[in-house]
Formats: C-alpha cells, structure tokens, sequence
C-alpha cells in the first residue's frame, strides 16, 4: 500500500505536536510540520506530501489560503484546512483558490469547554506500516534543563505537552488528577508545576494550596495551564499561589520564556 505523506502547518507548536501525535497513534507514518506559510511552500516542494492539514492564520507575508494556493500552483494535492477561522468571507476565499476537498467548521450544538478548541473530524486513508518517532520541533531558545511536573486530566494534553518539553531536554513527569500529581511531586521533587484547573477529585486550586503549604514543595513555581482565563479566574489563581497563568492553548513562545526565566 502506497505510504502517506502527510504535511502539517500550524504555527503552535503544540498543536503542531499534538495533530503529528495523534496521526502517529492512528498509525500514519510521521508526518512533516511547517510553522509558517513560506516554509510550508518550500517543504511540500521537497517531500511532494499527498495531503497538506492547514492553518489559516499563520506568521509571515502570506497565510495558510496563499500558502496553499502556491502548493496547488505547483502540486496537485489536496489540502484540508484545520481552523477556528470559519466565518463566510474566510471559506469564500478558500474556494475561490479552488484549494480546498473539506472545510472545517465547528459542528453545531458541537461546542467544547472554553480553551478546548472545536471538534473536528477527518477520515484519511490508512498506511499499513506506521511511522517511527515523532520529529523533533524547533527550540524557543536557549534554556536550562528544567524538572516540570504537568498534572491535567485530559492525557493527550498532558501526554504532547511531556513529549514537546522533552524535546528541549527538560525531565518531565505527569500526573492526571491533584492527589496523584501531590504525592509524585513529593518523590519528583520539580521546579516547576504546570497544573490544569478543572481536574477531578480536587481542583488546580487546591492543588496550588497543597503546594504552598506543604515544606517540601512551597518553593516550586506554579503555572496555572487552564482555559479559564477571566480577570476573575486570574484573580482566584492568584490567590490560590499561583505564580503565572498560561491559557490553552499554550503558546510555546510564552511557556519556553517562563522556563528560561526561573532562576
């Protein structure tokens, strides 16, 4: 059977990592990933994908309908755009580029939790022989090796927010509720705690709580990784000890600046 290739373009990097993780497990071979619209022109012109999954809104001179007008001019391959950007103008633009076999739109009476993104689903043939490891994204910069501890409950999150981190040589450990990710903190010992706050059995708040009351673990710096991301939920954060707060999804940019800043 003829393997897929399959190029990815998206500009967050764990969205990026998270779409490539979730081929792989389907048992796709690795697929390739471009941050921006120029380097995704040039990177199907050197592996000639059979499918191109697309951002629209994406850094640089020209954005995912441009990008994928250049890729049609040059390669006749499909190209499915994966985006919250699907309002009128945006998909009557995209089919005046004639670029398009699928348009993603939310689903109605679809919708997700706040910071969770939409639903989307796509059938793609499947390759009899999966891939190998996924590829490796690029670094923000240079930043010592950190100890993170990620507790959130939803695992492909936590699963592809460990794998991205990894990737820049940080030793991470991963817990899915608060009483677990408390009692692995203790024998973990990290430096810094990224913690969901709508987890099970108890809350990101009184995760932050525990921490700061608890000797051992009152020093780490705690992040606050959740889609609530009201004045108030800043405030309750706050409040509760944490330290920072970062929204979903998590803007890789802003999480390698806290990881580079600790002390």
């Amino acid at each position: 059977m003829h393997e897929v290739k399959i190029l990815i373009v998206e500009d967050e990097g764990i969205e990026a990592l998270d779409i490539q993780h979730r081929l792989v497990s389907l048992g796709y071979p690795t697929p390739a990933i471009a941050f921006s619209g120029e380097e995704a022109v040039q990177k199907a012109g050197e592996i000639s994908p059979d499918l191109v999954l697309m951002d629209i809104m994406l850094p640089g001179e020209i954005d995912g309908i441009t990008a994928a007008e250049l890729i049609k001019a040059r390669l006749d391959i499909p190209v499915i755009y994966l985006t919250a950007y699907a309002d009128d103008n945006t998909l009557q633009r995209a089919k005046i580029h004639g670029t398009i076999r699928l348009y993603y739109q939310t689903f109605p009476g679809k919708r997700t939790a706040l910071g969770k993104g939409s639903e989307f689903v796509v059938s793609l043939p499947l390759d009899s022989n999966p891939g190998a490891k996924l590829q490796d994204l690029p670094a923000e910069g240079p930043c010592r090796s950190r100890r993170v501890l990620i507790i959130d409950d939803y695992a492909d999150i936590a699963e592809t927010l460990r794998e991205l981190l990894e990737l820049n040589n940080h030793e991470v450990a991963v817990a899915y509720n608060g009483p677990d990710g408390i009692a692995k903190a203790r024998d973990f010992h990290p430096e810094i705690l990224l913690c969901d706050i709508g987890l099970p059995r108890m809350n990101g708040y009184e995760v932050a709580r525990a921490f700061r009351r608890d000797k051992e673990l009152s020093n780490v710096y705690l992040v606050a990784v959740t889609g609530y991301a009201l004045p108030e939920d800043l405030q309750r954060a706050a409040e509760a000890g944490f330290d920072c707060h970062l929204a979903k999804p998590v803007e890789l940019d802003k999480l390698n600046s806290i990881l580079a800043q600790l002390p």
